[in-house]
């Protein structure tokens, strides 16, 4: 039975600052799902993600709505899908996605849950939702050890 995790981000400043957190715990291989409606923060704590896998710079983070990949250079290297156009689990096959996947890169997956079935089995995901303009809930719910030695790092952050 996976690991749940419950936090709630009263701020922006505090959603960035759960974002840092859990890209300082990252390692390569790790794979997380960003799921959450329109507008609730996916790309926006991606950015914290990645500062906190040691980015640069996170203004050349954006959502690859179009593009569907983006990679970041960092100290791992940043794979940042969104799924949000794909009609199927097929289109995300044919991305070669499992190259990424497998690699010693870190997968960021918006709207991973479109295609459940697609996804690793060991794996982390994190629900955004919006519960006041700029308070968040954030739920986090981890498929395998590693990913539970991650909650217990993000759990010293509450």
């Amino acid at each position: 039975m996976p690991k749940k995790l419950a936090l709630k981000s009263l701020s922006l400043s505090e959603t960035k600052k759960l974002g840092n957190a859990l890209g300082k715990a990252l390692r390569g291989g790790d794979v997380v799902l960003l799921n959450g409606e329109l507008g609730a923060g996916k790309t926006t704590i991606t950015k914290s993600i990645a500062k906190g896998i040691g980015i640069k710079s996170a203004r050349y983070v954006v959502s690859p709505s179009y593009a569907i990949i983006n990679e970041y250079d960092a100290k791992l290297k940043i794979y940042h899908f969104d799924l949000y156009r794909l009609a199927n689990a097929d289109e995300f096959h044919e991305l070669g996605a499992y190259e990424y996947l497998d690699s010693d890169g870190v997968c960021l997956i918006e709207w991973g849950d479109k295609f459940p079935d697609a996804m690793p089995s060991q794996r982390l995901e994190l629900l955004l939702e919006h519960a006041r303009e700029n308070t968040r809930n954030a739920t986090f719910v981890a498929y395998g050890m590693r990913y539970e030695e991650i909650l217990r790092e993000l759990k010293k952050h509450e």
